[in-house]
């Protein structure tokens, strides 16, 4: 009987040999030697290599990955990236079985393996020999020579493999069976992969792979590992027996958008994603349906992010004019009345990806862009980035997050909740319960780029496998999350109704129509919205044409100045004030635009001036100022400025008052190059109520100024 030693000269053919993936699937928990990951091969939702060629062949069939190593020289390496603290207790442990091919050569389990020059290996041979190996920088390395031992059972039988640390020992063991002993500084880990290797020409079955282990310092969303949370796997409406990912949750959660794999009614090859979607109507989800074309096509189609009024969608990949599929990148397409626009290129200034895959997050400002992406300076794999709209709707040059956020591991998914400072993004490169695990961070400032520590949200929304895409409605009041479920299916989406801890800062959404002051009819206008302090822009929205709907997300604790404008209409302004409350609220405001004509009326509704006195502030100089650009853009526009008080106080005071401010409006016009004879002002008092002096609601909306056009 001969041993066959693994050579030397076998690790170029290794280098261009191995296997690399970085998906699987852990299960948690945060007691002792809990088992955080087991594949029991029942399908590759863990993305083994699948493949059949001259070298190999590799497949899942039967609950088995089974791996066929077809010739005699080199290794093959399948192995993925898990999370393990290797200086603490952990067991790995796998079943298999050798079913063919040499019996004087071993199979077995990889650890603490960063790549094929810096692996670790326990092998076992059918013909009953044992050995732990590996490399160092490239040299090979036996730890121990082949050593028998009668626990190994021959060709056609069951062998189980264990790598267990218990305080400073390693132990290895065959079928429950210690064979051997090693100080664990004999072992030098050099990275997180586990998985299989073959030596020589072979065909083994694998059952099953383990990793258990204690985590009991994961820094987490404090107190969430003791609620009694619940993941609910969507109805039927949504999941299918196909592959459902990439979930993204409109503002009002009543609309989910998501990428479905495999469907046969998919456009094109079948094998490549298409947008499906369904909508939230009595308590329920209704039965999904398929986006149709333009935004799908031959290519991969997935959504990135919906803005708030759920009228526009960010989407993955660029288009031709005709809809087709024209490479890489972001794309924008619009609601229209009787559809959805071509998606159009959005232009990321020098972006490039070198990376396969890539996800990205548009903020409710719809200013600021969220991109988990592969570059040049990367820690690791993909990082998450920042980019910014510029003034010719171009965005910035991506921005690295930096080190708080970004790890030597990929980052994912990451999304950015309606409050635009929570972000939720899914590592391996922040402790875990396994591999990628989900985890929240606020945004410090203005810069983007300092955040706070993240924290993971626990062993019940990163659950016993593979989770990522986790995304929220503006409530916050459930997460939708992705996972990949070794007992149930394919990658299906699941909701977890989320406690105050892991939900983020309450916002208000904002909802109304924009409708023609005149008709009634509804019209599609462009809405901005700013601080009302200091003007500054924060967002905007765009109204939908067929009914006039639009919808905003605002933070509490501010207030804000909101208009719509649109061509041949008078820019009409709002403005409200947000409370901090703690609690997530809507508030419907209609906006009514005013056709540029002759005889029309306009409240100028965000003019403000001191308690009983004519004198404006300065919050009132944004809409006096679009007064101004009105009437500049209209030479020979002549209008009446008219001032308005309730019926609190006497009738001289109030008249006084109403023509002294609709006095300061028309200084004010002056003042900014407005000849003086194409404005009168003129105070009517409390003469003409728009609404009852009994409440002061009423009596708000009858201190006014308006303005009317005379003449144009």
């Amino acid at each position: 009987m001969a041993l066959l030693d693994l050579p030397q000269q076998i690790l170029e053919t290794m280098k261009s040999l191995y296997i690399y993936s970085l998906l699987l699937c852990p299960l948690t928990s945060v007691l002792a030697q809990k088992t955080v990951f087991r594949d029991d091969f029942r399908d590759n939702r863990n993305d083994w290599t699948i493949a059949a060629k001259e070298e190999y062949s590799a497949y899942i069939q039967d609950g088995n990955y089974v791996i066929s190593k077809k010739t005699e020289s080199g290794s093959w390496f399948f192995y993925k990236k898990l999370y393990t603290e290797y200086d603490k207790d952990y067991i790995i442990e796998l079943e298999a079985t050798q079913t063919s091919g040499v019996d004087n050569n071993g199979y077995g389990l990889i650890f603490g393996t960063e790549d094929v020059d810096n692996s670790n290996y326990f092998m076992v041979t059918s013909n009953g020999y044992f050995r732990v190996s590996g490399y160092a920088n490239g040299k090979y390395t036996a730890i121990t020579d082949w050593i028998e031992s009668d626990k190994i059972n021959e060709m056609d039988k069951v062998n189980s493999l264990r790598v267990e640390r218990k305080g400073d020992q390693i132990y290895f063991s065959v079928n429950s069976t210690v064979v051997h002993t090693l100080s664990a500084s004999k072992i030098q880990i050099f990275g997180t992969r586990v998985g299989f290797i073959l030596n020589n020409e072979m065909r083994v079955e694998f059952d099953y792979l383990e990793v258990k282990q204690d985590y009991t310092d994961i820094k987490m969303v404090p107190g969430i590992d003791t609620m009694n949370l619940v993941r609910e796997p969507l109805s039927s409406m949504v999941n299918s027996p196909y592959t459902e990912k990439s979930p993204v949750i409109s503002a009002d959660g009543l609309t989910l958008y998501f990428a479905r794999n495999d469907h046969p009614k998919n456009v094109g090859d079948r094998t490549k994603s298409d947008i499906w979607y369904s909508n939230y109507v009595d308590g329920k989800w209704q039965k999904a349906l398929q986006m149709p074309s333009p935004v799908n096509n031959d290519g991969h189609n997935f959504v990135i992010s919906v803005t708030p009024d759920n009228n526009a969608l960010l989407v993955g990949n660029t288009y031709m004019a005709d809809g087709s599929i024209k490479g890489s990148g972001f794309s924008y397409t619009k609601k229209l009345a009787n559809g959805w626009e071509v998606p159009k290129e959005v232009t990321v200034q020098n972006y490039y990806n070198d990376n396969k895959h890539t996800e990205s997050w548009l903020s409710s400002s719809r200013k600021v862009l969220i991109s988990s992406v592969e570059r040049n300076d990367t820690r690791g794999g993909k990082d998450i980035y920042v980019s910014f709209l510029q003034g010719d709707s171009t965005w910035s040059e991506p921005k690295n997050l930096g080190d708080v956020i970004n790890t030597a591991e990929d980052e994912d998914s990451p999304f950015l909740a309606a409050d635009d400072v929570t972000m939720y993004f899914s590592t391996a490169g922040h402790k875990g319960f396994g591999s990628n695990d989900i985890f929240m961070t606020r945004r410090l400032d203005d810069t983007w780029l300092n955040w706070s520590e993240p924290l993971n949200l626990g062993p019940q929304i990163n659950s016993p496998n593979w989770d990522a895409y986790y995304t929220i409605p503006a409530s916050g009041a459930y997460a939708y999350v992705v996972t990949n479920s070794p007992f149930e299916g394919d990658l299906d989406i699941y909701r977890i109704k989320l406690p105050e801890v892991a939900k983020p800062k309450a916002v208000t959404l904002v909802y109304g129509k924009v409708i023609n002051q005149k008709t009634g009819e509804p019209l599609s206008a462009e809405i901005r919205y700013s601080d009302l302090e200091t003007d500054k822009e924060i967002g905007r929205a765009t109204s939908l044409a067929s009914d006039g709907s639009y919808k905003l997300v605002l933070a509490s604790g501010k207030s804000y100045s909101f208009l719509a404008s649109k061509e041949n209409f008078i820019t009409v302004s709002d403005n409200l004030t947000i409370p901090e409350t703690g609690n997530y609220s809507e508030i419907e405001r209609n906006l009514y635009l005013a056709p540029i004509e002759v005889g029309q009326t306009v409240l100028i509704k965000n003019i403000f001036f001191d308690f009983g006195k004519a004198t404006l502030r300065e919050t009132s100089f944004p809409d006096l100022n679009r007064i101004v650009d009105l009437l500049n853009k209209y030479a020979e526009m002549t209008i009446e400025i008219s001032g308005h008080t309730d019926n609190v106080g006497s009738d001289a005071a109030n008249q006084a008052l109403s023509q002294n401010r609709a006095k300061s409006v028309l200084d004010y016009l002056v003042s900014k190059g407005i000849a003086p004879e194409r404005l009168v002002s003129k105070g009517l008092g409390e003469a003409k109520p728009v609404a009852t002096n009994d409440t002061e609601e009423g009596r708000q909306k009858n201190r006014r100024v308006e303005f009317t056009i005379v003449t144009m």
